[in-house]
């Protein structure tokens, strides 16, 4: 070999040796680094740096990126409980990001199962297995700008949450007369959410109402009307009928009305034998059957 071959492979064994002490400084310094989150984290004391929580110290004080933020908060609050979590990576056996994947399914039980796993699957079968045990581990949660104004919202839910969503989607669609999608649902629950439990809107609101008539000059007044059919009645219909079409065969809970069997013009009465719930497609349908029925008399 060559003395330039010589010096090369020198070199590069030079360099293999140097990379080998850095790797293990970086493992020892991502360690450091949770143990340092763990005793910030504890009895909030980012409060006292001037940030509102441990996320905000990480992207904002240490310019972490979101992800990397995430990651190492997750491993150093789970490492309280399974501190060999921390210890696999400093000793360069798992990374940052493979251990944050089991934090979800690690105890201090099975902790020697999941970090040989970790260790050993790549990250794609790792998530799998994870997700095996805890579906609900399968989803992050993630909130990613599309546009300036959009956002991607990737959550996961129970199907108990699902359908909730589709019962506030199905009394908006039925309120507002429209096909409502799940953003508009979202917004409507979140809003009502906040004008009845937000301290601040409460606030308000006992502001306006003891303020001098003059300071309320100007404010829109909601117009009053009277309903109907009263609105204890309207619970017992729909307590009854359970919000849904009460055609046979029909399940529809979102386009409801409430019906007179008998019509007023004809001397029903708002009483509960009288009124039932129907569709909007069954209520045109009844209402066109009393049309024709009106003409042929």
């Amino acid at each position: 070999m060559s003395s330039v071959g010589i010096k090369n492979e020198c070199k590069i064994e030079e360099l293999h040796m140097e990379a080998i002490t850095v790797a293990a400084k970086f493992h020892k310094a991502e360690s450091r680094l949770i143990s340092i989150l763990q005793e910030i984290d504890g009895h909030s004391q980012f409060r006292k740096l001037q940030c509102s929580s441990l996320f905000d110290y990480g992207t904002r004080i240490l310019k972490l990126s979101e992800a990397n933020t995430l990651n190492f908060i997750a491993v150093a609050r789970k490492s309280k409980t399974v501190p060999e979590l921390k210890k696999a990576i400093e000793d360069g056996i798992l990374t940052v990001s493979k251990a944050r994947k089991i934090t979800p399914v690690i105890t201090t039980e099975n902790k020697d199962h999941w970090i040989g796993l970790a260790s050993e699957l790549s990250k794609n079968n790792l998530e799998k297995e994870v997700a095996r045990v805890c579906p609900k581990a399968a989803v992050t949660d993630r909130a990613q700008h599309i546009s300036e104004d959009r956002v991607k919202l990737t959550i996961g839910i129970s199907e108990e949450v699902l359908g909730l969503l589709k019962r506030v989607q199905d009394l908006e669609s039925q309120r507002t007369r429209s096909a409502v999608n799940y953003e508009a649902t979202i917004k409507q629950a979140l809003e009502l959410y906040i004008n009845k439990l937000d301290p601040v809107e409460k606030a308000k609101r006992s502001q306006l109402k003891n303020a001098p008539p003059e300071h309320v000059l100007g404010h829109a007044q909601i117009p009053f009307h009277r309903q109907t059919i009263p609105q204890n009645l309207k619970h017992e219909i729909y307590l009854r009928d359970k919000g849904k079409c009460t055609q046979p065969g029909c399940e529809n809970s979102r386009w409801i009305d409430i019906h007179h069997i008998i019509p007023i013009s004809r001397g029903g009465t708002n009483e509960l034998p009288n009124l039932t719930t129907l569709c909007s497609g069954h209520h045109r349908k009844v209402h066109g059957k009393v049309q024709w029925l009106q003409i042929e008399i």
